[in-house]
């Protein structure tokens, strides 16, 4: 069901809901069906990080495009791309007092 997790958050507004990265995509759980709710497919994703200020906002951190900022509402389009890595990023977090 979920083949070679790398990592995953909680979302802090929302305790019945996870994350999880699972090769280079994203996947959203709902916890009470144990079913995914959503994914952001072929990203080529290496960590996640819940708004604990703003909810259903993300960050991403990503082989191409280094940080992105993302609306769980909207997830076609990723809401900001923060570049400026030479190389691929490894971890992300939200600034949890600002």
């Amino acid at each position: 069901m979920l083949p070679n997790l790398r990592g995953g958050a909680w979302d802090p507004h929302n305790h019945n809901a996870v994350a999880t990265i699972t090769d280079s995509s994203l996947h959203f759980w709902d916890l009470r069906s144990m079913k995914r709710s959503n994914a952001i497919e072929h990203a080529h994703i290496r960590d996640v990080d819940y708004n604990p200020k703003k909810q259903n906002i993300i960050a991403t951190a990503e082989d191409e495009f280094g940080i992105r900022l993302w609306d769980l509402r909207m997830l076609k389009h990723p809401l900001k791309d923060l570049p400026g890595h030479s190389h691929w990023t490894w971890a992300v977090r939200h600034n949890p007092e600002y």
